[in-house]
């Protein structure tokens, strides 16, 4: 596989949302939120953006995923996805997500980079919260 594929997110620019939800997520595949924050409209765009300029990659065997994202219309989630910097997979759900359910991405690409960085970023805005573990 190209190191250039593009991991091809379907229409990724076509979901509509007015709300995307950045979790903090406790280590565990159907996790429980240790904390989460609505981005702020520019960062939820940079979200959307970066999301779908992820680059496939070689599937790890773990899933211990840090965050995850969900853009949501009138309060409902439209396309979630928990994502694991570490085995570079993202577990997809959502009435707008694809069927397959699984994507493996390049978790040192320069959007996945970015990516994390917003995340980090924008669950630290959030000042105090339960540390995680994992």
């Amino acid at each position: 596989m190209s190191e250039d594929a593009a991991l091809s997110l379907p229409g990724m620019a076509d979901i509509p949302y007015d709300c995307v939800v950045i979790h903090e997520l406790d280590g565990e595949f159907h996790p429980a939120s240790l904390c989460k924050a609505m981005c702020a409209p520019e960062a939820a765009r940079e979200a959307v953006r970066l999301l779908s300029e992820l680059r496939e990659a070689e599937q790890s065997r773990c899933h211990f995923p840090g965050y995850r994202i969900e853009l949501l219309q009138a309060e409902t989630v439209v396309f979630g996805t928990s994502i694991c910097w570490q085995c570079d997979n993202m577990r997809l759900d959502g009435p707008l997500a694809p069927s397959r359910g699984w994507a493996v991405f390049d978790s040192g690409s320069d959007p996945a980079q970015a990516l994390l960085a917003l995340c980090q970023q924008t669950i630290e805005g959030l000042g105090d919260r339960p540390s995680s573990t994992g």
